[in-house]
């Protein structure tokens, strides 16, 4: 009989005493708690914002984990990409299994603003933001990031001190798409 030593914590017995067991059937399920992951599912449309190196963090603990991996495919049934991240910090708050809402943050040096929901326009599947130039408003094409009841939380080709349209939208999109008359 061979003994293999590993160290851990005993899960599961899969096997009683006295009981007849194969060759190849496990018989502890056995955990090392030194490496901890995370598995973070990801709505689909906001995996492109995420990136490997990303800070995430478990809001009321001291928990903090960076992602290490993210997923190649969507997860038919909940529409997610799973994205894994190690635990550095605070290992002994959390339990193999536990359930817990995570906020990611994001490591890039992307910046991002909140405008009002009425300042953007849509056309063919992009979103844009009206920004002030020289000679009245230029379409600015931005990427949603996320949303709340009456703002939405963008990123893209902007200055901080951009002035925008947030009135008006609509009329601006008729004239950037030609439907307007000249004013």
């Amino acid at each position: 009989m061979e003994t293999l030593m590993i160290s851990g914590v005993v899960l599961d017995r899969m096997v009683t005493t006295g009981e007849r067991a194969g060759a190849l059937a496990p018989l502890f399920r056995v955990a090392n708690f030194n490496k901890l992951w995370l598995d973070i599912n990801i709505p689909q449309q906001r995996i492109k914002n995420v990136r490997v190196g990303d800070k995430v963090l478990i809001p009321g603990t001291e928990v903090t984990a960076r992602i290490f991996l993210l997923g190649k495919h969507v997860d038919h049934d909940n529409q997610t990409v799973l994205a894994r991240a190690v635990i550095e910090t605070a290992k002994s708050s959390i339990r193999p299994g536990q359930a817990v809402a995570v906020k990611i943050i994001q490591s890039s040096h992307t910046l991002m603003y909140k405008v009002p929901n009425s300042a953007l326009a849509q056309h063919e599947g992009a979103t844009y933001l009206f920004i002030r130039t020289e000679s009245g408003f230029s379409a600015r094409p931005i990427q949603i990031v996320g949303r709340e009841a009456k703002q939405t939380i963008i990123t893209g080709d902007l200055q901080e001190n951009s002035e925008i349209a947030i009135r008006g939208a609509v009329a601006l999109k008729a004239n950037f798409l030609g439907l307007g008359g000249d004013e």
